[in-house]
């Protein structure tokens, strides 16, 4: 049974208070690492303070595994519009370098590997940072922060990181979260450890603060935990549904020992916290009927597909479509177009049917481009600018 240790801190921490609760979760943990080279995999996703990883927390480990002997590198490969060469030359990224002893690197432009996957759902081959391919231990640090897609966006999430642009596009073109899972599956052994930075979670750019530090050895289980604290279902989450069917680790709360807090308190937290990370969603029958005009074809559609188009839907009113064509939205592998309506075809699992209407690519596919294609459909844009289309650039041209 996999233990997941949580530790409560003040929301406003002082710095040795943080150390102190990184190596008491480890202390509780019995983590003693025997590790030659270890790299410590933050979220460094932008310029925000409030898309990185709380530096001290990084700190605390850096200290814990040089203490013992390791050679450590702390390294991410930021979000693919994020000007990277800026964000590691940043007044947080050098006090991060000054205060560790430890090299900062900037995995975008440096060596990937392709690397084969085994028995994998998605991709044959994955290419992965040398650093990753090569380190003995991945410690995995991400921040608890709310996603437009993914819904939460975790430890798995994180290994996102760990991969070239060029495989960032084809993943999040032919399969996000299947994608995930194959790099997870090729890393298995290296993922050591996963300690989530739940001081302050981060919403739409912003912080709120739960203090709490959460970590454990099963990637999959630490991850569920933090999930259910938010909110959330976790069986309602494809990234840890897809864990556990391929044994990457264990989703089921019954399974899994939860050490520094007790299961009332869980539930305490998570009534304050659901609002927050799992708001309440309108159901697309309640929004069809109410809107008109529309028809909404779910062909056995995956949750995230819901849920952005539940958000999309949610924006608009009766009004926009008073003037607007007969419209159908297809959603979900087994949708299949609808005569004399102009077809709105989301995701990748439809492209088949790209030719058939207004086509709206990748997987899943992003809220901004659901809104943009009903907006083009219904006359209020010209042209449609889809998010996705205009990140190829950066892959090309790395910044």
């Amino acid at each position: 049974m996999p233990t997941v240790v949580v530790v409560r801190l003040p929301s406003k921490p002082f710095d040795e208070e943080v150390i102190h609760a990184v190596e008491k979760g480890l202390n509780l943990l019995d983590f003693e690492p025997n590790y030659e080279t270890v790299l410590i995999k933050p979220n460094l996703c932008s310029e925000k303070i409030a898309m990185i990883t709380d530096r001290r927390i990084i700190y605390a480990l850096a200290r814990y595994f040089k203490n013992r002997n390791c050679n450590i590198i702390i390294g991410e490969n930021p979000v693919i519009n994020t000007p990277s060469k800026k964000l590691f030359s940043s007044p947080e990224i050098e006090i991060l370098r000054r205060k560790t002893g430890v090299e900062v690197v900037n995995l975008r432009f440096k060596k990937f590997k392709k690397v084969k996957v085994l028995n994998p759902i998605l991709f044959r081959e994955i290419e992965l940072s040398e650093y990753a391919v090569t380190a003995d231990a991945i410690i995995n640090v991400p921040i608890m922060r709310r996603h437009a897609l993914a819904g939460l966006t975790l430890g798995i999430k994180n290994l996102f990181g760990l991969v070239s642009l060029r495989q960032r596009y084809f993943m999040h073109s032919e399969g996000l979260y299947k994608g995930l899972i194959d790099i997870a599956k090729v890393l298995r052994d290296k993922l050591k450890l996963t300690v989530i930075d739940g001081i302050k979670a981060t919403i739409d750019g912003g912080l709120i603060p739960i203090g709490m530090i959460v970590m454990g050895r099963d990637i999959v289980a630490t991850d569920t935990i933090v999930s259910y604290l938010l909110g959330w279902d976790p069986q309602e989450l494809e990234l840890l549904k897809y864990a556990q069917e391929e044994g990457i680790g264990i989703s089921n709360l019954d399974q899994i020992e939860v050490i520094g807090i007790t299961w009332s308190e869980i539930e305490a937290l998570r009534k304050g916290l659901r609002k927050w990370f799992r708001p309440p969603m309108r159901s697309i029958e309640e929004l069809v009927r109410e809107l008109g005009k529309i028809e909404v074809v779910l062909g056995e559609a995956c949750p995230s597909c819901i849920r952005s188009l539940s958000v999309v839907l949610s924006a608009f009113s009766p009004k926009d479509f008073e003037n607007s064509p007969e419209l159908a939205i297809l959603v979900g592998p087994k949708a299949e177009p609808v005569k004399n309506k102009l077809n709105i075809v989301i995701g990748n699992c439809l492209k088949k049917y790209r030719e058939c209407g207004i086509f709206v690519g990748c997987c899943p596919v992003y809220t901004h481009d659901i809104r943009v294609a009903l907006e083009y459909a219904i006359g209020k844009v010209k042209k449609p600018i889809y998010l996705w289309d205009s990140l190829k650039k950066f892959i090309h041209s790395p910044i």
